[in-house]
């Protein structure tokens, strides 16, 4: 098991790295909203393409191989952070450009603000929110057993597909 000040210490870098990540995205995607704006159906089609890709990966997690074939795995990942101490940093970077219905749903919301401060804002408070959560999911796993865990990961997947399917009900409507 993993000691409590290095678990906390490494899901305090990556969760930096994620507050980072997420603010200046969505300070970028706002000022891109004054750009030009996203018509209802094509934010239907992105949160429709996010859900089916939410339900792929759960079903893919709880052993269902959908795509087995398909590697969304980040090419440089491996190469360039290895096992050192920044990696959980990096990996909190790297999770914005992460297909995932509920950020992508709020990178959404920083596009239609229509400009930088206010989508780095919107952007900035959501993964402020999510901080508490995971902190104390990293605490969690660090105490479990390997078999418990590989389960508790393997079971996730349905709560992932559930969540998908919640996020594609709301889609359908734009389109």
């Amino acid at each position: 098991l993993v000691s409590k000040k290095s678990s906390f210490n490494t899901a305090l870098k990556y969760n930096l790295g994620r507050v980072i990540s997420y603010t200046l995205l969505g300070g970028i995607i706002g000022a891109l909203g004054s750009v030009f704006s996203i018509s209802m159906k094509m934010q239907g089609f992105i949160q429709l393409f996010a859900a089916l890709f939410m339900v792929i990966a759960g079903l893919n997690m709880f052993g269902i191989k959908l795509f087995k074939n398909i590697n969304l795995s980040i090419p440089f990942m491996k190469k360039n952070c290895g096992k050192s101490n920044k990696n959980p940093f990096v990996v909190g970077l790297l999770n914005g450009f992460m297909p995932c219905g509920p950020l992508q749903t709020m990178q959404l919301y920083a596009l239609s603000s229509g400009n930088f401060i206010m989508g780095a804002s919107s952007m900035f408070v959501f993964s402020l929110g999510t901080v508490p959560v995971m902190m104390f999911f990293a605490y969690f796993s660090s105490r479990i057993s390997n078999s418990f865990s590989e389960k508790l990961f393997k079971y996730s997947g349905i709560l992932i597909v559930i969540l998908g399917i919640l996020i594609m009900k709301p889609a359908l409507n734009f389109s």
